[in-house]
């Protein structure tokens, strides 16, 4: 096939996102839908592209559910030479749920950028943040990881922390970061101890962090919030409940990620800090 600047762009979202589907795909890169399916179809099977083999069961009994790629070898190799950047080629062997939880970040992602796309405010993907970041930030593995101890009556936990996602939004007032944490109801809301994991002990986490300005020093992050979004409303309601509890509440933004992906204005609910 011979490639065309149309093929790099669509590598390039894949690439960035790490697994997305046709449909997303659509929504990020102009043109005719058969042409882009057409050109999708030409990329998988030229090897530019790689299908993970955990949608192929889901597939099978879902029906019409399009399919999810990502960079095959010679995709991140192309990109290689062409952006002189390096995009790691996702194991194709990603269990399901690993798989879902990833297409649900790009779903989250992918929607905001369409819908900010001719607005004021601009949307700046993690990895552009990344060549922002000090360079001390950006030599390390995971730049957007850090640990923080969380205090208890004789002690403290030490937790490590790793947003699902990384963006920001600029406006004529400077950036704001945002930490993207999408919840599919894996993890219980709330334990016994801080020892196991739960979504609480992860909101403590982040209100630690922004008290002992971890993002800021670390990052040079001077303003970020949490965006948490669950498919379930009734688990919203619960985690809403807790981050009233945590200072400053106003961290948090937690949302029905069905409602938040249907909002007119996104920026009103994530720029509004009051």
């Amino acid at each position: 096939m011979e490639l065309t600047e149309r093929d790099i762009e669509i590598l390039r979202h894949v690439g960035r996102h790490r697994f997305l589907r046709s449909t997303h795909i659509l929504d990020l890169v102009p043109g005719s839908r058969q042409n882009i399916l057409r050109r999708l179809q030409l990329l998988f099977h030229n090897g530019y592209l790689e299908r993970p083999r955990a949608q192929v069961a889901p597939y099978h009994w879902e029906g019409t559910k399009p399919f999810a790629c990502c960079l095959g070898k010679k995709g991140a190799e192309l990109l290689l030479c062409v952006d002189k950047r390096s995009y790691v080629a996702p194991d194709l062997s990603a269990k399901s749920l690993f798989l879902d939880h990833a297409l649900m970040v790009s779903e989250i992602l992918v929607s905001l950028e369409k819908r900010l796309k001719d607005t004021e405010t601009r949307f700046v993907f993690g990895d552009e943040l990344i060549r922002s970041l000090p360079p001390h930030a950006q030599r390390r593995k995971r730049p957007f990881a850090w640990n923080v101890a969380i205090p208890r009556k004789t002690e403290h936990v030490i937790v490590s922390v790793q947003p699902d996602a990384v963006f920001a939004l600029r406006s004529a007032s400077g950036p704001v970061f945002y930490f993207l944490e999408a919840d599919r109801g894996t993890m219980p809301i709330k334990r016994k101890t801080l020892d196991q994991t739960s979504l609480y002990r992860k909101l403590l986490a982040y209100s630690h962090s922004w008290e002992r300005r971890i993002p800021a020093v670390r990052l040079g992050i001077l303003r970020f919030r949490v965006l948490i979004l669950s498919y379930s409303e009734s688990r919203v309601g619960r985690i809403n409940i807790l981050t009233k509890q945590i200072r400053p509440s106003t961290l948090f933004i937690n949302y029905a990620h069905g409602q938040f992906l249907t909002l007119s204005d996104p920026t009103r609910l994530l720029l509004n800090t009051s």
